[in-house]
């Protein structure tokens, strides 16, 4: 059973954030909080029912500059078959240079643009699952706040404009 849409576990969280004065709690672990993403659990309502969700808010610009990068990296590996294997987490290397060449030249073609967005999943294992991507220089509690208040009281409005963002 999914617990985060038992009403115990829904009342639990609804206390902690009464408790903290807040109206989302940070998970724990090393992307709680971050500035260009985080996080965190809230109570809300999703197709009539109150659940809780589990939240990671990011930035409109990690989410191009992701797209860039993962082009990029397909890119580099189409072009290069000997780095098939490659490590792109590695801060240096042949494979690194030729990434960040490309990444610069796509950043600057029109066709990579990104605009605000929630996604959501309710096939996993706690609560239901949302990703949400907003035009925001960083991500901090006051931005989650934000966030969570007009989720809630429904006067959240996502901006559809596309946006591209610069590399250097």
């Amino acid at each position: 059973m999914n617990k985060g849409l038992d009403p115990k576990e829904i009342q639990a969280l609804k206390d902690k954030c009464a408790k903290k004065n807040k109206p989302f709690i940070l998970r724990e672990g090393k992307d709680a909080l971050q500035e260009d993403g985080a996080n965190f659990l809230f109570v809300g309502e999703y197709e009539g029912k109150e659940v809780i969700f589990d939240a990671f808010l990011y930035t409109l610009e990690m989410e191009f500059f992701s797209e860039v990068i993962d082009d990029a990296i397909e890119m580099v590996k189409e072009e290069n078959p000997k780095f098939k294997e490659a490590n792109f987490d590695a801060i240096e290397g042949e494979h690194i240079d030729l990434m960040e060449d490309i990444a610069d030249k796509l950043a600057e073609d029109d066709d990579y643009k990104v605009q605000e967005f929630i996604d959501y999943d309710d096939d996993c294992e706690y609560g239901v699952a949302m990703d949400i991507c907003l035009n925001i220089p960083e991500v901090n509690e006051s931005e989650i706040e934000k966030f969570v208040k007009a989720f809630k009281d429904g006067s959240l409005t996502l901006d559809k404009t596309f946006y591209a963002f610069s590399i250097s």
